[in-house]
């Protein structure tokens, strides 16, 4: 991974109101009137892939929304072995533990280009104080965080191969322009995070493409195009 100054990832304050995922943010309940303050304490900030958001262990001061792209959230073992926790997608939030720690529980890496909102913990204290709604808001956003995270062990860890490549794929789809995708990882590191070979992973990913369920322009191409998703959904078991 790689440490980007904040400097330079910064691009100016962002403009809360306007913003495409407020209504999936953590701030969707706060009236406009109260916004003028809001968003000119909030920073509008841009990563390129494999760019670490925040590392663990560090001491915390923001959390921050994904606005476009995917983060991964990564734990870091004692003997310095990496495992990822779940993968979050525009909407969500990062760095949500660290608002009763202090500190990053983990670490949050880009998995390509993404642009983030920066909230200040202090920020997010001030007005949990002071409006009902966002602490109610706050609670749903921990609880989905934890949801996550069970149901990716969950989901990723249990059935066949088949199963939990239809299931990792199926996670990590998006829609743009009626086009779905999905973000791969290094085939090693997707089979350290499904428990089976990485020579299972390429075996599976290659029948999935000669069956037509998805597209790949390469073997080892950062990202698949989903060509039938009813298919990958019954093979995942749903």
């Amino acid at each position: 991974m790689k440490t980007i100054q904040i400097k330079a990832a910064w691009n100016g304050h962002s403009d809360c109101l306007s913003c495409g995922i407020r209504q999936s943010a953590l701030f969707s309940d706060i009236p406009e009137d109260q916004f003028a303050d809001f968003h000119r304490q909030v920073d509008d900030l841009e990563f390129p892939k494999d760019a670490a958001i925040f590392h663990q262990g560090d001491s915390a001061e923001y959390v921050f929304t994904l606005r476009t792209g995917l983060i991964k959230i990564v734990l870091l073992a004692p003997n310095g072995e990496e495992r990822t926790l779940r993968v979050i997608q525009p909407g969500a939030l990062a760095g949500l533990d660290a608002i009763t720690t202090g500190r990053y529980g983990h670490t949050a890496v880009a998995l390509g280009a993404v642009k983030v909102c920066r909230l200040p913990i202090s920020l997010i204290k001030d007005l949990d104080a002071k409006l009902p709604a966002l602490h109610k808001r706050l609670m749903e956003k921990w609880t989905e965080a934890l949801h996550e995270s069970e149901s990716w062990f969950a989901e990723l860890n249990t059935g066949t191969a088949e199963q939990r490549l239809a299931r990792f794929l199926i996670k990590l789809s998006q829609q743009d322009g009626g086009v779905t995708t999905a973000h791969l990882f290094r085939r090693d590191e997707m089979g350290s995070m499904l428990g089976v070979t990485l020579e299972t992973i390429s075996r599976r990913l290659s029948t999935l493409k000669k069956d037509g369920v998805i597209q790949m322009a390469t073997s080892q191409s950062p990202t698949v195009t989903i060509t039938n998703m009813a298919a990958l959904k019954k093979m995942a078991g749903d």
